[in-house]
């Protein structure tokens, strides 16, 4: 075998390995998950062994609550852009 051969089999076992560690993981992480449940559950599922980064990226984008206002830093009213009173 020539070391390109070598070289190609390393990065797709490497690739494999990395889809399944992240593809298990996730898929462990998202039996916990209360929002999803029965055929959408398991269509979820699917999606993750088919088109994994993406879809899990997704799901988890999705299933993020959103902030509250005791969760954000800078409370001070914005600043306009322009000053509406200002006249020529």
């Amino acid at each position: 075998m020539t070391k390109v051969t070598i070289l190609k089999y390393i990065l797709l076992f490497s690739f494999i390995a990395f889809y399944l560690f992240y593809t298990i993981r996730y898929s462990l992480e998202f039996r916990k998950n209360i929002i999803f449940k029965g055929r959408i559950r398991l269509f979820h599922y699917l999606m993750f062994w088919l088109i994994p980064f993406a879809w899990v990226l997704l799901i988890k984008n999705l299933s993020r609550s959103s902030k509250g206002s005791f969760e954000f830093e800078d409370k001070r009213e914005p600043e306009p852009f322009s000053n509406p009173y200002s006249g020529p």
